[in-house]
């Protein structure tokens, strides 16, 4: 079984009226726990058709404490479809239940109605992804609305997906939040070990910019900094510490907008803010960056052999599996349309060559084990291994430490039919596969 702890904390304060900001006289005091948060969940194996999960949050907000338990059931009937039943134990009136569909061309699409508390009516929300333009743009559009035809929000993104240019998203929403219209931009640095980020949301309460900076420490834990400017607060000193399921916020408020050094403040709170993440990586270098650089360009060193190997087997490949698809096409068998083999926001192979080349009389079948090691493709390098491995490791959080497990997508024909499928990178394969999903007529 899968078990996961997730914790969040938050300690708000405030130097308006101290000596720090030089407008009071009163010594800085320790802030008091504004929120926090403890969840700890149980899993079934991810790998069976349905999975069970059990579990119990804790959180305090504002001085008021809440325990919720709720148990959460998921079942695959096929490839690319998923069902999820959710149940508040702690308030039975309270459940949702809703279904999430892989269609084609990465188009992802979740229904979802779910009971409002203290009501007889139902909240019914619809939610769709999908890349835009040959992958070059990511679409999102939402709908939430009751089951007596109110609109309870609306919202519509676009995010690019250029490889070398920073990602950009533009949201417009109702009802979600105080600000309608944002716009954002991240930035990975070295091979994504660290990110700028900065956003600016408009609205009727007013504006709202932040500006940040995150880099990775250890395999497990990041650091960010940054400040936030909004016209209804005020200047506010942002650090978060991230590491495995638990997250540390320390927002601190060092100006209200109606000081008369709030420019000048917030220019130097800018300086002072880059100048710590600059020295707090410098620092990092110093005691273990020089020793995970060394292994980042060994790793790099082989990686690029690798690579080179596939190419010069792509090259053999390529005329056997332009023989096997005419072939297959004759006999309306196996013909692989579309195939990537990728790690999520980061690199990726084309391999349709490499899997059509092992297509033989109509299946194809791949052993278990990284796809690495086959011929034609290579070792995927999202970010060089890092030294330090904490005791916890084995019980951080799955989505941190599987972020960068490689997957294989297929899109292939096979009899009358398209179909599409994604496994894991070491799981064995077999086309035509059952658990693919059913795209359309050949």
């Amino acid at each position: 079984h899968e078990f996961q702890v997730r914790t969040f904390m938050e300690f708000p304060c405030s130097t308006e009226s101290t000596c720090f900001s030089k407008e009071g006289v009163e010594p800085i005091g320790l802030p008091e726990l504004s929120g926090a948060s403890l969840s700890v969940s149980s899993t079934t194996p991810a790998s069976s058709k349905m999975d069970i999960t059990l579990g119990i949050s804790t959180e305090i907000n504002k001085g008021k404490g809440n325990c919720s338990r709720n148990v959460a059931i998921g079942y695959k009937p096929q490839q690319g479809t998923q069902i999820l039943a959710n149940v508040d134990l702690s308030n039975f009136k309270s459940f949702s239940i809703g279904t999430t569909r892989t269609l084609a061309s990465n188009t992802t699409l979740t229904a979802t109605a779910r009971s409002i508390p203290k009501t007889r009516t139902m909240a019914l929300s619809l939610v769709s992804h999908r890349d835009l333009w040959k992958n070059k743009f990511r679409g999102t559009w939402a709908l939430g609305v009751g089951s007596d035809f109110s609109l309870h929000y609306g919202l519509f993104s676009f995010t690019t997906l250029f490889t070398d240019y920073p990602t950009i998203t533009a949201k417009f929403n109702i009802g979600v939040n105080q600000y309608p219209i944002k716009l954002s931009a991240k930035k990975l640095y070295n091979d994504g070990s660290q990110i700028f980020y900065c956003s600016l949301g408009w609205g009727s309460t007013g504006e709202e910019v932040k500006a940040i900076f995150s880099r990775a420490i250890t395999s497990y834990t990041d650091l960010s900094m940054g400040i936030k400017h909004a016209s209804h607060s005020g200047l506010t000193w942002l650090f978060q510490v991230e590491r495995g399921g638990f997250t540390f916020r320390l927002p601190i408020l060092i100006s209200s907008v109606t000081s008369s050094t709030y420019y000048e403040k917030t220019t130097l709170l800018s300086c002072i803010t880059m100048i710590c993440d600059q020295a707090i990586g410098q620092i990092w270098k110093e005691i273990g960056g020089q020793v995970l650089q060394v292994e980042k360009d060994e790793f790099d060193y082989k990686s690029q052999k690798t690579k080179h190997d596939a190419e010069q087997q792509l090259y053999f490949m390529k005329p056997i599996a332009n023989l096997n698809t005419e072939r297959e096409h004759q006999r309306n068998g196996l013909v692989i349309y579309q195939a990537c083999y990728f790690i999520e926001q980061g690199p990726r192979i084309d391999a349709k060559i490499q899997l059509q080349f092992w297509v033989r009389n109509g299946v194809l079948q791949l052993p278990s084990g990284s796809k690495s090691q086959l011929m034609g493709f290579y070792t995927l390098l999202k970010m060089a291994p890092n030294l330090v491995k904490p005791f916890w490791s084995k019980w951080a959080s799955k989505d941190n430490v599987n972020s960068f497990v490689p997957q294989l997508w297929i899109r292939y024909a096979s009899g009358d039919s398209t179909y599409e499928i994604t496994i894991q990178d070491t799981d064995s394969l077999h086309l035509p596969n059952k658990s693919a999903a059913v795209l359309g007529a050949r």
